[in-house]
């Protein structure tokens, strides 16, 4: 039986619900055979070494990137595959970017325990200040375990909707990002072209430009694309000689959210072969 593939999911190590090596078992249970976890901003999962001959792991990586294109700054995702985890440069900006995020969440913490807002401060110090979930998703979790109800969350949060962190000069320039996934001999890889807020025209205008600064794949396979999309980006990477790549982006289950690894929503992934695993399993996986 051919195996799927599913290269973009996240674990506990950034903003996911499961371990590293639960998100395995679900792989594996999925007939998922070419596997990545791309944690956000973070590397720790690459150290994960799995022996199993039922499923071909790649180190994955989803870099934040903001990049100025016709004078307005894009906020976008770049995705960085079978990399050196260990590249000096590459830790350098991870470690900038983990000291803004707990520097920042930090401050919003104590913001709140300074306002004496209606709220147990026990509660609002179970947020955890290094972790990479939004610390507004986080304040929901902290307040639904210990018995407050969405209501009570959302009347918290238009009392603090001004105190919540920007986490200002957090992103990576998106030029600089392709050069140090180039640099620590990876691949890199434009993550979810639908969430870059931008016309089609101009997407396709940029995605162009990054070709020519290095970008070597493009996302053309993602739960959340329409038809549409599915059909656009396929057509965009052969375009400009993209690899294609295909993901998930899971998570966690909630009732809204019905996304599986290798399946997608709706079992709108189920890939078998893609041009960036054919590229993949010609190099010597770290």
């Amino acid at each position: 039986m051919n195996k799927y593939i599913d290269l973009h999911c996240h674990s506990t190590f950034s903003d996911g619900d499961y371990s590293v090596d639960e998100l395995v078992q679900m792989a594996k249970n999925n007939n998922v055979g070419f596997f990545s976890i791309t944690d956000h901003d973070k590397v720790d999962a690459c150290s994960h070494k799995v022996n199993d001959e039922d499923i071909t792991m790649v180190n994955g990586i989803e870099l934040s990137t903001y990049y100025k294109y016709n004078n307005e700054i894009c906020y976008i995702h770049l995705l960085g595959y079978d990399f050196n985890p260990y590249n000096k440069k590459l830790l350098n900006e991870l470690k900038r970017m983990r000291e803004i995020l707990i520097d920042d969440s930090t401050r919003f913490v104590n913001c709140l325990l300074s306002k004496k807002i209606p709220l147990a401060p026990n509660v609002i110090e179970q947020i955890d200040v290094s972790s990479y979930r939004l610390i507004q998703d986080q304040l929901k979790i902290v307040m639904l375990n210990n018995g407050y109800d969405e209501k009570y969350y959302k009347f918290i949060s238009s009392i603090i909707k001004d105190d919540y962190p920007l986490y200002e000069d957090y992103e990576i320039e998106l030029g600089k990002a392709i050069d140090i996934i180039l640099e620590a001999d990876g691949i890199p890889v434009l993550a979810h072209p639908n969430r870059i807020h931008i016309s089609e025209e101009k997407k396709d205008s940029l995605i162009k430009e990054l070709k020519n600064k290095g970008l070597m794949g493009i996302e053309s396979n993602y739960s959340y694309y329409s038809d549409y999309e599915f059909d656009l980006y396929s057509k965009i990477a052969k375009k400009y000689s993209l690899l294609e790549s295909v993901g998930s982006d899971f998570h966690f289950y909630t009732k809204e959210n019905n996304v599986n690894i290798g399946s997608g929503i709706n079992s709108n992934l189920l890939k078998e072969d893609c041009s960036l695993k054919r590229v993949l399993i010609e190099r010597p996986l770290r």
